[in-house]
C-alpha cells in the first residue's frame, strides 16, 4: 500500500466528518499544514508502519502509528480541545471501507507551542494505531 492512498484515506474520512468540519472546514492536512493556515486545522503524520506478518510470511494487514494534531490559537484551548474531540469520535465511530480496516485510540497530549512561523498556538494531540489492508 502505498503512503498517499492510507493518507488520502484518512484524510477524506475527516473531512466528510459534519462535526469535525464544523469546526476546521477543509483545513484538514497530512504532513503539515500551510504557513499562515487560519485555525483551527488538524495535521497528522504518520510516525510508523509495520506488516503484520503470519508464520506462512507477510500477512493482509498493516498496522501504522499516526499522530493527529488538533491545533487552535493558545488563547483558546477550548477550542482545541473541541477539535479533538470531534476527531476521536471521526475515528472512533468509523467501519471498515477495504484500505482503512479500524483506528484505535491510543493517548492524547496538550501543549502550547509555536508553529513552524512563530504564532503561538494550543495543540493537542491525538495518537492512534491504524489497521489497514493491501
Amino acid at each position: 500500500m502505498t503512503a498517499t492512498t492510507l493518507e488520502g484515506t484518512i484524510q477524506q474520512l475527516l473531512a466528510a466528518d459534519t462535526a469535525l468540519s464544523a469546526l476546521v472546514g477543509n483545513r484538514i492536512y497530512p504532513g503539515i499544514a500551510p504557513q499562515d493556515c487560519a485555525r483551527p486545522y488538524v495535521v497528522f503524520l504518520r510516525t510508523e508502519g509495520r506488516n503484520l506478518g503470519t508464520l506462512g510470511g507477510r500477512g493482509v494487514h498493516d498496522l501504522h502509528q499516526f499522530g493527529f494534531g488538533c491545533a487552535a490559537d493558545l488563547d483558546d484551548a477550548m477550542e482545541a480541545i473541541a477539535v479533538s474531540v470531534a476527531l476521536r469520535k471521526a475515528l472512533d465511530s468509523y467501519s471498515s471501507n477495504g484500505v482503512l480496516q479500524a483506528a484505535i485510540f491510543v493517548g492524547q497530549q496538550q501543549e502550547a507551542m509555536a508553529d513552524p512561523s512563530g504564532r503561538q498556538l494550543h495543540l493537542v494531540t491525538l495518537h492512534f494505531s491504524v489497521l489497514s489492508a493491501e
